[in-house]
């Protein structure tokens, strides 16, 4: 069962063949980890391969109206 499946089974309240993981780790605990399996820095999807995650953070660019300091809509 790949990432896909096991998060669309786990969504469905169907069992999957284990619990999809995620991660977050303070930035300590991520570079031990990177060091540990002998990964660059910045190689954040090499780190999730290694550590079997299933669920990936997708986070787009904010293209709505543009903002004042105090939050207030132009």
């Amino acid at each position: 069962m790949n990432s896909r499946e096991r998060v669309l089974y786990a969504l469905n309240h169907v069992s999957p063949d284990r619990a999809p993981m995620d991660y977050l780790a303070n930035p300590a605990i991520d570079l031990a980890l990177k060091q540990y399996f002998n990964l660059e820095p910045d190689d954040n999807d090499q780190l999730r391969d290694a550590l079997n995650i299933d669920i990936r953070g997708v986070y787009p660019s904010y293209s709505g109206p543009k903002r004042l300091s105090t939050n207030k809509i132009i």
